[in-house]
């Protein structure tokens, strides 16, 4: 064979070692990057996720009480749920106890902070038979609220009365008859804790998705539920199929159409 025939035939092996050595490290390029690609992807769905739910839960929007506004610049459902500690002491035998106490509410954005139908007392974890004396009408300052508490035998126990500006909340009171005085009662300073608005996620359910973009300068779709007990609410529109999307969720109190204080975890999802 002539040397001429081997150099075309070194040449072609060359060639052909050649191909499959860049097919092999464009392979391993591609393979290398494409995480790190779809990591940031991931990335900016997260962040996409956080800040909507930022806006929309953590935020009571623009203004606070846009809820009781015509017109606003955002709406969003963040509020307060108000809770007034009542240290019981009993000072007699064991048994159910009939209590008053006085209660004075705080003003936001210039409301008292308890609608008449949201006062509701509560010990561990559960709801008591309430009263409200008194109540009036509308927003509340100054009121006696009487519930029924289990106590034992030279007992002390603490039971928070709860109450928010929420006009959605109805809890039906019970007349609870004369309060039993053998029990002594400290009465603390309410004390805020942030909370999911029942009106205003009402109120936001209503509106077109494209409006609330609007509201919240985002051109990327969303949707942000939550549940309490029957309680549904769905904010948004469904993620086309296939494709990506990321989820965010964060637990909050919420008060329930009777009053009953629960936590939720409202859920943000983007793509």
């Amino acid at each position: 064979m002539s040397s001429k025939g081997l150099n075309q035939v070194d040449f072609a092996v060359a060639v052909a070692i050649l191909v499959l050595l860049f097919a092999f490290t464009l392979r391993q390029v591609s393979g290398y990057y494409s995480p790190f690609m779809q990591t940031d992807d991931n990335v900016e769905l997260r962040n996409r996720a956080r800040n909507l739910a930022s806006v929309a839960f953590n935020q009571e929007g623009v203004p606070g009480d846009w809820n009781h506004e015509e017109e606003f610049t955002r709406p969003s459902m963040g509020h307060s749920i108000w809770k007034v500690p009542v240290k019981v002491n009993n000072n007699g035998p064991g048994g159910t106890y009939t209590v008053t106490v006085p209660v004075e509410a705080g003003e936001t954005h210039g409301r008292y902070n308890a609608w008449n139908e949201s006062v509701l007392a509560y010990h561990n974890g559960e709801p008591l038979p309430t009263y409200l004396e008194d109540q009036g009408e509308g927003f509340i300052g100054s009121f006696d609220v009487t519930f029924e508490v289990d106590l034992g035998e030279e007992d002390q126990e603490t039971v928070y009365i709860y109450y928010s500006q929420d006009r959605s909340v109805e809890v039906d009171y019970e007349d609870l008859g004369t309060e039993d005085h053998s029990a002594n009662v400290t009465v603390f300073s309410e004390r805020s804790e942030r909370a999911v608005s029942r009106e205003k996620a009402e109120l936001m359910q209503e509106m077109d998705p494209e409006e609330i973009k609007n509201y919240y300068n985002i051109d990327h779709g969303f949707r942000m539920h939550f549940s309490a007990g029957e309680e549904v609410f769905v904010i948004g529109e469904e993620a086309p199929d296939g494709t990506d999307v990321e989820t965010f969720s964060k637990s909050f109190l919420y008060q329930s159409e009777n009053g009953t204080v629960d936590v939720v975890e409202p859920s943000v999802v983007v793509w």
